[in-house]
């Protein structure tokens, strides 16, 4: 069932992506082409504050020309050493907190033309890390404390624009132990 890839030209390359055209062998040993996004590892993450209430983002977000709901995330980048790392890093960023558990919940690893990997974590135990952070440039996001049942109930019901973020609260048995 897998497939073989013979040829692999990159057609564009961004910050975060790349677009590839790979031609491949079948298991019949025919060859079909395949267009894929490639991006960075993704890092996707559920904070709870000390009063039990999720820190949900609403922020603007070109891609859908709209404000959109959602948890915090990010990429990882070159100074990442791994995946948790990145989830504080962005934490830090887009919060202002680190966290002293930062436990993963799941992975995801693309779909269709997607090459990327994701991590899903869940942070508590928030606290104000020494040193400054600031959001990254371009970024402009409002917080919102959200009780986590009506955050998993805006889940159920679809209120968040972020695949990942439905995903994350979804996973209600791993985020209310």
């Amino acid at each position: 069932m897998k497939e073989k890839t013979l040829e692999s030209k990159v057609l564009f390359e961004g910050k975060v992506l790349k677009l590839l055209l790979e031609t491949v062998e079948l298991h019949d040993g025919s060859k079909a082409t395949r267009e894929i996004v490639e991006t960075c590892i993704g890092v996707n993450f559920l904070p709870i504050n000390e009063n039990g209430e999720a820190l949900l983002i609403r922020e603007y977000r070109h891609g859908p020309q709209k404000v959109v709901w959602r948890v915090p995330g990010g990429w990882m980048n070159n100074s990442d050493k791994d995946p948790k790392e990145a989830a504080q890093r962005e934490l830090a960023e887009e919060l202002g907190y680190k966290a002293k558990n930062m436990d993963l919940i799941f992975t995801t690893n693309g779909s269709g033309i997607l090459r990327q990997k994701e991590y899903y974590f869940l942070a508590r135990g928030l606290y104000t890390p020494k040193g400054h952070y600031s959001l990254d440039e371009g970024e402009n996001l409002k917080v919102h404390p959200t009780p986590i049942e009506k955050a998993i109930e805006m889940a159920r019901k679809a209120k968040l624009d972020k695949g990942s973020s439905l995903l994350i609260l979804l996973s209600e048995n791993k985020i209310k132990k």
